[in-house]
């Protein structure tokens, strides 16, 4: 096995001659195991591309030049960068757009060049840096940011997908989506229908994560707390999201049982029984005050 695995491996040198570079060759050695498992497809696969240890070779010079990419020129880099893009390889793109946004700064068409290092970015779902890229971009451009704006509102809103973020990202992002909507200079109308889907998505987010601290602090018999959370979530989202309103009564219900203010509970289940006698919230409420023991209750 060991012979015929190293007779792949030396057959393959002749896929890099080309480069005439040793520190390409020596991939060969430190992904041996990868090319030996993966299969010998892997290694042309791997040999193939047109950058490795930072090196770039450039299409647009003979096949043999090789520059590192602090030797560029800013054409080099142009050149390198259309070239990556066309054939679809991304990483290699960005690598040559940021040696471009470092090395060139003073270029006037360095804006150009940000956003589409953002917009690549975003493809990539590097989304910290795509929503760096268009802030960097509307900064620089307010008189034409509508586009970059969005995208980094939307940079933003995609990382509160994850469901282990904190909600300061989802409330930074909320801040800017409004900010958008209110914008004179964004009336296009392009843009409106997201950024409100966004809005209403992140109020959301938002709403789940006070009720799921509300509901912390019953149990934790912070009551006060509790209060000042009920009073958050009336003031800002009933009247934007009143297909919540039904869980806050319950939550008020809730709050006074445990308080042992069966009086007060058994009002908010009679405000709940009176508006919403079909939600579930109506449901939970009456099995709550039937029960003679609430150690269960959640």
């Amino acid at each position: 096995m060991f012979v015929d695995d190293s007779k792949k491996v030396c057959d393959g040198l002749q896929y890099l001659e080309p480069f005439n570079n040793f520190s390409i060759k020596c991939y060969l050695v430190i992904y041996y195991q990868l090319w030996a498992k993966k299969g010998f497809f892997m290694f042309k696969r791997f040999s193939s591309l047109v950058l490795l240890s930072g090196i770039f070779i450039l299409s647009g010079c003979s096949k043999e030049k090789e520059k590192n990419i602090a030797d560029m020129s800013f054409n080099e880099l142009k050149s390198a960068t259309t070239t990556f893009i066309e054939s679809g390889d991304k990483n290699h793109a960005i690598v040559a757009l940021e040696g471009i946004l470092e090395k060139y700064s003073e270029k006037k068409e360095i804006s150009d060049y940000r956003l589409i290092l953002a917009d690549l970015h975003f493809i990539k779902r590097n989304y910290a840096a795509a929503d760096r890229c268009y802030e960097k971009y509307a900064q620089m451009n307010p008189g034409n940011s509508e586009y970059a704006a969005y995208k980094s509102i939307l940079s933003k809103f995609k990382q509160t997908l994850d469901k282990y973020r904190d909600p300061s990202m989802a409330k930074k992002t909320l801040g800017l989506a409004k900010a958008f909507i209110n914008t004179p200079d964004f009336d296009s109308g392009k843009y409106t229908k997201e950024v409100k889907n966004i809005i209403y998505t992140c109020e959301k987010k938002l709403i789940d994560n006070e009720i799921q601290v509300l509901n912390f602090y019953i149990r934790q018999g912070k009551f006060s707390s509790a209060e000042k959370r009920i009073e958050y979530l009336k003031e800002h989202f009933i009247s934007k999201h009143a297909e919540v309103e039904p869980q806050i009564v319950y939550l008020e219900s809730k709050l006074a049982y445990r308080k042992k203010d069966k009086k007060a509970a058994q009002e908010k289940y009679e405000v709940l029984a009176d508006k919403f006698p079909d939600s579930e919230f109506t449901t939970i409420a009456q099995r709550m005050l039937n029960k003679k023991n609430d150690f269960l209750l959640f």
